[in-house]
Formats: structure tokens, C-alpha cells, sequence
């Protein structure tokens, strides 16, 4: 009698708390919980970041609303209004469907110029893999598109899920050099020019002084203008980098209108140089508007201090 009691006090005791057995989840809710964890972990990839003075979109995910409404949501960068927001693209279908699919497939065949996306875009992995998994052949989709590489030498991007490697011909490196000082710096008695250039299998040096002078006995008169280069880098046998630093600068020593032309002449090199270092060792991504760029294995870095007589770049990694 007393065991039945107590079996009735269980009993009376689960039903008041509520106590219930947490079911394993259906293979359908597995399989969707497996689908939103990979596009999460799809959009977790990348950081995207405004771009002054430009506007662009990166689309993140298709759906439906209800069974008549295709839904494209957007994020928008306005490097005009200097803000990222939400931006849905509705379009209202005349008959039932079952799926964005289906919604899509609809459109493509009776009204083409809807599935045209805002502009210009980017379109994220994970809508891309829906279009693969699901043979969607590109039509209106493919206008204003935006590549990743795109965005990434524009400064559109502050993190990326993959490794930064430098995969420099050094050769050619060490030709574009010399051709940019033949270009520029050659011919000019008033222009002193000192520097170093050591490319080495895994490392590479090359920095140097240039200075102009009002005289050509360049000993006799002090420097209208001055500019400085340095780089270096290291890296291991698979090319990452184990230290980089690249940094320029120009500066005006002395007003007037003086020895304009050979001014010009290392205000170009140093510009030019930029372009080739950063070129060959793939250095885009990083500049005054967007300051830090995050690889899976290396943060790129950019510093800029600029007066009215003094400016100087540089890019390096930590």
C-alpha cells in the first residue's frame, strides 16, 4: 500500500511541474537547423564596410513571404550617407508557388527583367550555392555584379576568412623597380639619389632617400624637398608572411617655385613605386577609409600622417 502511494506522489508530481521528455529532433528539423548553421557560417566569412563616395549592395538570402511574395534582403553600404542598413526587394507574383525556387523559375520564364538585382552587387556564397544546388541558369542576375577581388582592392572589405600569402616574382619585382628609376630619377644633377636593394630568396629589402637640391653642387645648398621608401618583407617557404613593412613619404622642405620639375619627378617615382609594390605583393584592401583588413592568419595594416608640407603611407602587418 505504501509503495502505490508513493508511485501516486511521483505521478501527481510530474504532472505539477511540467517535467517532459525532450524528443529528438525530426530528420526535416536537422536538416534545417544544418542549412541555417551553413549559411551563417557562409555570411560569417566575410566583413563588408562602407566605401566613401560609393554605394553598393551585397545580397545575403532569397525567400518567400507567404506563397505570392519573392523577397531579396540586402545589406546596403552608402559610402555617401556614410550608412549600412536593410534593403528588401519584393516582387509580388500573380499565382501561388511553393518556394523561392519555383518563384524564381516563374519569373525567369514570364517576367525576366524582375529578377534583375539592385545595383551594384555583390552576391554572398551562400545564395550562389542555392542557385548551383538548385541549376539556376543566370540571366538578369548577372548585370552590375561585383567581384570579391573587386571589393577587396576598393577597400569594401575589413575581414576575410583566408590566408594572405606573398607569391612575388622577385625578378620582375626588382624590373618593375629599375625601370621606375630609369623613368624618373635619371638625368637631374640637382636630384641626390642614395638607396639599397637586397632581394634575397625569402626576404626582400629596398629603401632609399631622395633629395632635391637648388644647386648643383648639392653639398653647398640644403634640400627643397625631400622623399623616403622602405620595404621589406620575410616570409617562409609556403609565402606567409613572417614580418612586412612598406612606407613612403614626401615632404616640402622649402616653399617657392624653385626646381618644380625635378619636385615632380620623385613625387612621381614615389607614386609609382606604391603602385608596383602593392601590386606584386597583392598589398589592396588597405587605405585611408579602411584602415585594417583581417586574414585568417595576418591583419594587413595601413597608417597615414599627412600635414600641409609632409605626407607619408605606410602598410605593414600584425
Amino acid at each position: 500500500m505504501a509503495r502505490i502511494l508513493f508511485l501516486l506522489l511521483i505521478v501527481i508530481s510530474l504532472l505539477f511541474t511540467g517535467c517532459s521528455v525532450k524528443m529528438p529532433p525530426t530528420q526535416a528539423e536537422s536538416a534545417e537547423n544544418n542549412e541555417t548553421n551553413a549559411r551563417a557560417a557562409l555570411l560569417a566569412d566575410i566583413d563588408f564596410t562602407i566605401i566613401p563616395d560609393f554605394v553598393y549592395y551585397v545580397l545575403l538570402e532569397e525567400k518567400m513571404t507567404g506563397s505570392t511574395v519573392f523577397v531579396r534582403r540586402y545589406v546596403c553600404y552608402d559610402g555617401f550617407a556614410d550608412t549600412a542598413s536593410e534593403k528588401l526587394q519584393r516582387i509580388r507574383l500573380p499565382e501561388k508557388v511553393s518556394d523561392a525556387a519555383e518563384a524564381r523559375s516563374y519569373l525567369q520564364e514570364n517576367e525576366p527583367e524582375k529578377l534583375e538585382l539592385l545595383q551594384p552587387v555583390y552576391v554572398s556564397e551562400n545564395v550562389l550555392a542555392r542557385w548551383t544546388e538548385e541549376e539556376h541558369s543566370l540571366g538578369a542576375e548577372e548585370n552590375g555584379r561585383l567581384s570579391l577581388e573587386e571589393l577587396l582592392e576598393m577597400g569594401g572589405i575589413s575581414r576575410i576568412n583566408k590566408m594572405f600569402a606573398i607569391s612575388v616574382n622577385t625578378e620582375e619585382l626588382v624590373g618593375l623597380i629599375k625601370e621606375a628609376e630609369e623613368k624618373h630619377l635619371q638625368d637631374s644633377p640637382r636630384l641626390q639619389v642614395t638607396g639599397e636593394l637586397k632581394p634575397l630568396p625569402l626576404s626582400f629589402t629596398y629603401s632609399g632617400l631622395l633629395l632635391v637640391h637648388d644647386e648643383v653642387q648639392q653639398e653647398s645648398s640644403p634640400p627643397l624637398a625631400r622623399a623616403g621608401f622602405s620595404l621589406f618583407y620575410q616570409i617562409d617557404e609556403l609565402g606567409n608572411p613572417l614580418e612586412l613593412e612598406f612606407e613612403t613619404s614626401f615632404q616640402q622642405l622649402q616653399s617657392g617655385t624653385r626646381c618644380l620639375a625635378d619636385i615632380k619627378k620623385i613625387e612621381e617615382f614615389i607614386a609609382e613605386l606604391r603602385e608596383i609594390v602593392i601590386e606584386q605583393l597583392g598589398l589592396y584592401g588597405v587605405n585611408s577609409h579602411n584602415e585594417s583588413l583581417t586574414y585568417a592568419n595576418v591583419t594587413l595594416c595601413y597608417e597615414e600622417r599627412s600635414t600641409e608640407t609632409e605626407i607619408s603611407k605606410k602598410i605593414y602587418i600584425r
